[in-house]
């Protein structure tokens, strides 16, 4: 996926009141999902869970230099997250990837990643931003 001297190059989105970081591989430009935000959506505290689901092929390891020092990393590839069974929050998500989010992440003929709609929040900005709509969405249900 990654050299382990190449910075992470996330993309981030948020889903609900989750961020989301994916990465698109450089080579064949299938996307990924880092698997700490995917627990947390799916509301699972081990990665290792969602593992047993999945193939071998579709689960990476990879760590990164980061400025607090080295970290892992697991990946999940989205193509196969339909094998994960049993979880209730997993078709809501799926639903948001096919509608929102891969229609945003396209690849170019030369294998290089573009994103049409780039989201480049800091983020303290983001979570004030998570409280607008959260006080937003509370006005609309009264």
């Amino acid at each position: 996926m990654l050299d382990r001297s190449t910075p992470a190059k996330f993309i981030s989105f948020i889903y609900e009141t989750f961020t989301v970081r994916f990465h698109i591989h450089s080579e064949d430009g299938s996307i990924w999902v880092v698997g700490k935000d995917l627990c947390n959506i799916l509301h699972k505290t081990n990665p290792s869970y969602l593992t047993r689901y999945l193939p071998k092929e579709a689960v990476i390891k990879h760590k990164i230099n980061t400025l607090k020092g080295s970290q892992s990393i697991l990946w999940f590839k989205v193509d196969n997250l339909r094998y994960i069974k049993h979880n209730l929050y997993l078709k809501n998500f799926i639903y948001w990837l096919d509608t929102q989010i891969k229609h945003k992440l396209s690849t170019t003929t030369e294998s290089l990643v573009s994103l049409k709609e780039p989201i480049l929040v800091e983020k303290k900005d983001l979570e004030s931003l998570l409280k607008i709509v959260k006080n937003l969405t509370q006005q609309l249900d009264l």
